[in-house]
């Protein structure tokens, strides 16, 4: 028999929910593709001891909906995300005895999608439940509709580091962290002119005006080279109520 995919009841104002161990890792998501796991992500209850039992299934109509987008284009994201999205994963590190332990878990086991009929449906990987489900602590959560209107992955990743931040209102990683959780290119790292122009004010600058975020940030320098960056920041309160 056919397994007939899961979904959840919508509610209002739906959260994400994640381990802290997967904002600090690399996602190797796309904007799309982060659109749509993010926006299965909402429909996992943290507290629950397991992942859903069948696949998360995301229309059209909801995709467009929670991300600003016409249904046109919510359709032709569903299908270039549901191409590529198998192939992604989460990438951490840890010390060996040798050097770094590079691990990769696969964000998802299985994704189908409808043709003809605007839906996909995702299943996660049970790799990755523990950064899922069952979150008692060190965890960060965000509504949903505070990355709605973002445009770009770089403002999304920012968004998620303040978030887990929120409580101290600071942060501040060393470049080499913050372009490793920013996914930023090679050709950025080169030269932090790239990264101040490309990444970090545009999404300092998005957030600001999406989402209601006051942010200060500062290059901390170690001789001439940049070492560091300190954002100061916090959300207004009305935005907060939204």
């Amino acid at each position: 028999m056919q397994e007939r995919p899961h979904t959840l009841p919508s509610k209002r104002g739906p959260s994400v929910t994640l381990a802290n161990a997967v904002v600090q890792s690399a996602q190797q998501l796309t904007l799309t593709e982060k659109r749509l796991v993010m926006l299965a992500v909402s429909r996992v209850d943290p507290r629950s001891k397991s992942l859903p039992e069948r696949p998360i299934k995301v229309t059209a109509e909801e995709f467009a909906e929670a991300f600003e987008l016409s249904p046109r284009d919510a359709y032709a994201e569903l299908r270039r995300g549901s191409d590529s999205i198998l192939a992604k994963h989460i990438t951490r590190q840890r010390e060996g005895q040798r050097g770094p332990i590079v691990e990769r878990y696969a964000w998802l086991s299985r994704a189908d999608y409808a043709t003809g009929e605007g839906w996909i449906a995702l299943r996660f990987n049970p790799e990755i439940a523990p950064y899922l489900v069952d979150l008692r602590s060190r965890f960060t959560r965000y509504q949903l509709a505070q990355a709605g209107a973002l445009r770009s992955l770089y403002s999304w990743r920012l968004l998620e580091h303040l978030e887990m931040f929120a409580r101290t209102g600071w942060w501040m990683p060393e470049v080499d962290e913050f372009n490793r959780v920013m996914e930023t290119p090679d050709s950025y790292r080169a030269n932090f002119a790239q990264v101040r122009r490309w990444v970090i004010e545009p999404a300092v600058t998005e957030l600001r005006d999406k989402d209601g975020w006051s942010i200060e940030w500062e290059p901390i320098k170690r001789g001439r080279k940049v070492h560091a960056l300190r954002f100061k920041f916090q959300r207004d309160a009305q935005a907060r109520l939204l």
